[in-house]
């Protein structure tokens, strides 16, 4: 199985993963569970045309676009 993310920053050791997602109920694909369990990142996030954040799994949290974009620096 190839997996992929759309977008991992990283400062030091610290990491940040993102999928992003066209549909209004994202479903988080076993990929990206098996690339979170990988790189361990600090975040991991699902951006996605939402009206509030939600915590879709524990550790996993779907955003919208501009809530995402604010959050605190890495």
């Amino acid at each position: 199985m190839r997996a992929e993310l759309d977008l991992v920053l990283g400062r030091g050791r610290l990491r940040r993963v993102y999928e992003i997602k066209l549909s209004k109920a994202p479903r988080v694909s076993r990929g990206f569970h098996e690339l979170v369990g990988q790189l361990h990142p600090e975040r991991a996030e699902l951006i996605a045309p939402v009206d509030q954040a939600f915590e879709a799994r524990p550790g996993i949290w779907v955003r919208p676009p501009l809530q995402a974009s604010s959050a605190e620096r890495i």
